[in-house]
């Protein structure tokens, strides 16, 4: 993983993964899409599910990199936070969608 990937993953979190977007998409899940103010209804449900699919794309990529045998001690530590956060991250998106059966 490079720093790219880095800069993906906390954009991804930043950008699309914020409460507002939690419960934007538990409504278009629920049938209830939000109305965006000049018409039309925000695609919350599809948004998450790119989401959802970058993370996991950074996920194969630590993971990936974190096989490497060589690797600095310290550049493990840090990709080993960033696969823990992005895990976790997974982990609430899954929960969100599982009693609507699943993520894909």
């Amino acid at each position: 993983m490079t720093r790219v990937g880095s800069n993906k993953l906390h954009n991804i979190i930043e950008n699309n993964l914020t409460e507002g977007d939690f419960s934007g998409t538990l409504a278009d899940l629920q049938g209830n899409p939000i109305p965006k103010p000049g018409g039309g209804f925000w695609d919350h449900l599809t948004e998450m599910k790119q989401s959802y699919d970058g993370l996991n794309s950074v996920r194969t990529s630590i993971e990936g990199t974190l096989r490497n045998p060589n690797l600095a001690p310290q550049i493990r530590t840090f990709l080993e936070g960033e696969l823990s956060e992005a895990n976790l991250w997974i982990s609430k998106i899954e929960y969100l969608f599982k009693p609507f059966g699943g993520v894909k």
